[in-house]
């Protein structure tokens, strides 16, 4: 009886092992099937994985009744990512890694998330080992991370996407370029600020049609700001160009300017309390380090659009913040021909509650989403990776490749464009 009952659980045991996750490898990158057990009864508790839904929820996935398995026999090479596509119920898992190293892998462990409106889930990773891009289907090779070129170009597997990531200016994104004999030879996609990229990554995102405030809204947005002007970097150092001495000689000959944060002599909280400071001023210099192609920050997006103030911006060309930004939201200092006519016409809507007040008649149309580092690494964002990912494979395309810009041009050659702004050159030549 004892004998009968030692054997009894470890069958069930050997059961247990064989109803695993099944990961198979088919066209190119990485499928789970989950598989339900069957004729066990109650008898063999089955483990569930733990999933993430992409707004970052934890769910616990449902299991139908159906035992899934991948297809076999020879006329299967595009059978798989025909189905998933179709909204087949068949389970498929597309493994992404960040390829990153520092303090900041500690205590991450990979997560399974799913993606609303697809069949695939994906499996999120961390690791600054080669070896981890085997058995990946996408790799986002992280901003500031080192790696060895040739080394991970050995491990890379056929079909592997690579993604180019950055929402530093191009001034600033040490180590993500390869060298000029690997340009063509490295990464498929791009995911930056830029409107162009593959994958979305934008500081911020006006959205019409969503009204901030109502259309009859008749407050006076000039209440209760009792100050001119005040500016707020960190970043001290010359780069694109002159900020710090510009804004030194501004404030000094034309217009007072309160300055924040490491290249001020004032401080402004991290928090909420850093909101309050700054909602007392009307304009906000929203200058940005490096004067590189639609490169529009969270000094634009957060500091001046979301705390109430007029931005006056400096950085990416004009016709990039009229694509990107709230309509009549801002002002440009290419506009002006001197210092002085700035200063004037900012005296003007000082005075003048009624002009001051159009800067904010977006509100009525539409509202702003500031995207923050958290908000760019959501699950959703890695949704549409996988979207994208199973529409070149059900296509069976063959050169990925094809569809990545030129990096020299499209990147690295994309700033100090607008470098003959008048009013920067006059105040700089103080």
């Amino acid at each position: 009886m004892e004998k009968n009952r030692i054997i009894s659980i470890s069958v069930i045991s050997m059961t247990a092992l064989i109803i695993t996750i099944v990961t198979v490898k088919m066209n190119g990158f990485n499928q789970g099937f989950v598989i339900k057990p069957h004729n066990l009864g109650q008898t063999l508790a089955m483990k569930q994985v733990s999933y993430v839904d992409q707004e970052g929820r934890r769910a616990t996935p449902t299991y139908s009744d159906e035992s899934y398995f991948p297809h076999s026999g020879n006329s299967t090479k595009n059978q798989f990512h025909d189905d998933r596509l179709s909204g087949n119920s068949k389970k498929c898992l597309v493994n992404i890694l960040i390829y990153k190293n520092g303090w900041s892998l500690i205590g991450r462990k990979p997560t399974t998330y799913r993606c609303k409106n697809l069949a695939c889930s994906f499996k999120l990773s961390y690791s600054d080992r080669p070896n981890s891009l085997k058995m990946k289907d996408i790799v986002l090779l992280y901003l500031r991370s080192k790696w060895n070129w040739s080394e991970l170009l050995q491990v890379r597997p056929a079909g592997q996407i690579w993604i180019f990531y950055s929402r530093e200016s191009p001034l600033h994104d040490q180590g993500i370029m390869p060298p000029s004999h690997l340009l063509h030879e490295t990464y498929n996609w791009t995911m930056t600020y830029r409107h162009d990229a593959t994958i979305g990554a934008s500081y911020g995102t006006y959205i019409p049609g969503e009204p901030d405030v109502h259309e009859n809204d008749t407050r006076n947005w000039a209440a209760g700001k009792t100050k001119m002007a005040a500016w707020m970097a960190s970043n001290c150092h010359i780069s694109g160009w002159q900020r710090v001495q510009f804004m030194n000689k501004f404030s000094r000959k034309y217009l007072p300017v309160d300055m924040y944060g490491n290249c001020g002599t004032l401080k402004c909280p991290k928090d909420e309390r850093c909101k309050a400071i700054l909602s007392k001023y009307k304009f906000y210099f929203a200058l940005e380090n490096s004067l590189c192609k639609e490169y529009i920050t969270e000094k634009f997006w957060r500091n001046a659009l979301e705390y109430g103030l007029v931005p006056i911006v400096y950085g990416a060309a004009k016709e990039d913040y009229e694509r990107i930004a709230p309509p009549h939201s801002l002002i440009h200092l290419a506009d002006f021909r001197s210092p002085e006519e700035l200063v004037k016409y900012l005296e003007t809507l000082d005075k003048n509650d009624t002009l001051y007040n159009e800067y904010f008649d977006w509100k009525k149309h539409g509202r702003i989403e500031v995207n923050s580092l958290g908000r760019t690494f959501l699950p959703k964002t890695f949704c549409k990776m996988v979207q994208k990912f199973l529409e070149i494979k059900n296509k069976n395309e063959k050169d990925v490749q094809s569809e990545m810009p030129p990096l020299k041009s499209w990147w690295r050659d994309s700033c100090n464009q607008n470098s003959h702004c008048r009013v920067v050159r006059k105040v700089l030549k103080v």
